[in-house]
């Protein structure tokens, strides 16, 4: 599925800090991503347990540290305890996130950092990074900042603020994030008000595979039993390819087209808006046109044979789709069994075409 933000916990702050604690609105989801950020002024910290550092900036001259932690979830961290913090003058501020439809290992792509800059100023560009490895990645920017009190914090690019705390005043940190999903790199400006001393850092994180904005294509093949989903804002086809039992599932806000191909069920085909699902025997709702031949349905085989027009027989019509007839048409060409196979499937599914070559 294609990733998400779950949920923030609020900026958590703590003036001369020697521990601080993010906390989620609700515990998170296993095997979901965990993304910490904190800045203090200290030259010491720990990050909570089972926490790795991605990314981390240190400025030894002022005691100041800007670090990015991450961990896949096992459903327990609904808090996160920082340690290690100098306590006199390490004011801190710290924020967690977590993101769904993340890979759970090697979970880091590309980053950046900004370094500590004095006089400061009142915008700082963190990143670009270099191109991210796949199409679908989550970046999380942070800025520290100290010096004076700030307003009107803003960032660019279609990044959105999530983050956003200071303490006394004086000590802030700013995190924002993007899902890109065309492999771009990761560059962002924070602007605020009020000149301050900063540092920056940028971090990208893999999206779990079939995830993505605009899926081209997409295909799983397997001998025995498989499944395969796709999800997308755009989905322009799929494909699963099986000897023996399978399922598709097609997710997106257009589908161009869907196939199932598998010995033993058929060729299964969406076209435009649509949607399917197979339960049971067979059963679909949306406008679609479905397609069955060479293969097994409802214990009928489907045979493609030529149609009439093309052996010259009766009902041959110049030009067009020769298999465009009337309902009452084709029912002539369907005896016994085959009339009740139709209705049966009629009353599955009434809204969709069927087109029979030839029944036995």
């Amino acid at each position: 599925m294609a990733a998400a933000l779950v949920q923030s916990s609020p900026t958590a702050t703590q003036a001369s800090a020697t521990t601080i604690t993010t906390t989620f609105p609700s515990a998170p989801t296993s095997n979901n991503l965990l993304i910490g950020n904190i800045h203090t002024r200290s030259s010491t910290l720990t990050n909570p347990t089972g926490f790795t550092t991605a990314i981390s900036v240190l400025n030894g001259t002022n005691n100041d540290i800007l670090r990015q932690a991450f961990k896949v979830s096992d459903g327990s961290e609904t808090s996160q305890q920082w340690t290690g913090m100098e306590g006199s003058g390490a004011d801190t501020i710290a924020c967690a996130h977590e993101f769904s439809g993340m890979e759970t290992s090697s979970v880091e792509d590309q980053e950046a950092s900004a370094a500590f800059t004095s006089p400061g100023g009142t915008s700082r560009q963190v990143g670009p990074t270099s191109a991210a490895s796949q199409n679908e990645v989550v970046y999380i920017a942070a800025l520290g900042l100290r010096g004076a009190a700030i307003s009107a914090e803003s960032v660019n690019n279609g990044y959105t603020l999530v983050g956003n705390g200071d303490v006394a005043g004086s000590t802030h940190l700013l995190d924002a994030y993007k899902i890109v999903t065309d492999g771009a790199a990761g560059d962002v400006t924070f602007s605020w008000t009020t000149t301050s001393v900063n540092m920056g850092l940028i971090q990208g994180y893999k999206t779990a595979a079939g995830g993505g904005g605009s899926v081209a294509s997409g295909a799983l093949s397997a001998t025995g039993t498989g499944t395969a989903t796709f999800a997308g804002a755009a989905l322009a086809a799929s494909a699963l390819n099986s000897a023996g039992t399978s399922t598709m599932s097609a997710v997106g806000a257009a589908i161009a087209s869907g196939a199932l191909n598998a010995e033993g069920v058929g060729m299964m085909e969406m076209v435009g808006a649509s949607t399917g699902a197979a339960s049971g025997d067979f059963s679909m709702s949306g406008e679609a046109g479905v397609d069955w031949v060479g293969q097994q349905v409802g214990g009928e085989v489907v045979e493609e044979v030529p149609p009439p027009d093309e052996r010259g027989g009766p009902g041959a019509s110049p030009g067009g789709d020769p298999w465009k007839r009337s309902s009452a048409r084709r029912r002539k060409r369907l005896k016994g069994d085959d009339e009740e196979l139709l209705e049966a499937l009629r009353q599955v599914a009434p809204d969709i075409i069927i087109h029979y070559r030839k029944i036995h």
